[in-house]
């Protein structure tokens, strides 16, 4: 009779555990990010790349220009200094976009996680690129392939999965649109008065 009650007391803890898995699952799904807001968070993370990316470019196009110029080699040296601090600047940019995504990891959706963590993953790649080409020589720098570094598809697939462009104008009018909503909210919020700001943080 004892080992009966036993069975029975095992059976309920059991029955109490699934039920409070289940609800803690519940709790999850009713946790999870909408795919647009998803996307928001997304494009305010990689967004800034796009200006160090630009940097990049600009630096190494300098470059290559003063090279086929042939410039003297304390010249070819300056420029590749200003790509180096740019190669800096660009890897900072990957870090912080790579740290904010992996902020939301815990809100996402079963369909979006995976997804998530392989651009993580390109991001990090990236980063470790960017920060490995500032010891280049110039000529190694103008012969670096960034296309090897990463496999940007995992990224087409995550922003098609999120709903947002694919080609180069989209994706630069994407950025545009969230630069113009931050440079609205931070106007926004500069006309507050501080008894303002306390109000809303105590809500």
């Amino acid at each position: 009779m004892r080992i009966a009650s036993v069975i029975l007391a095992a059976g309920f803890v059991a029955s109490l555990s699934g039920c409070a898995y289940a609800t803690e699952t519940v709790e999850k799904v009713k946790d999870v990010l909408p795919l647009d807001e998803v996307g928001r968070h997304y494009l305010q993370a990689v967004c800034p790349i796009n200006d160090a990316y630009a940097a990049v470019q600009y630096s190494l196009s300098q470059l290559r220009q003063g090279a086929e110029n042939g410039l003297a080699a304390p010249e070819i040296e300056l420029l590749r200094i200003q790509a180096q601090e740019a190669l800096d600047k660009l890897a900072a940019a990957y870090t912080t976009a790579n740290q904010q995504l992996a902020s939301d990891a815990a809100e996402l959706s079963l369909e979006v996680a995976p997804k998530f963590e392989k651009v993580n993953e390109a991001l990090q790649q990236y980063t470790a690129a960017a920060a490995g080409a500032r010891e280049l020589s110039a000529t190694e720098l103008l012969k670096f392939d960034w296309g090897a570094v990463a496999d940007a598809a995992v990224i087409t697939d995550l922003r098609k999965t999120l709903g947002l462009a694919v080609d180069e104008q989209g994706m630069l009018a994407e950025c545009q649109a969230v630069a113009q909503e931050e440079a609205t909210t931070d106007s926004g919020d500069g006309d507050k008065t501080p008894a303002d700001s306390e109000s809303q943080s105590e809500g």
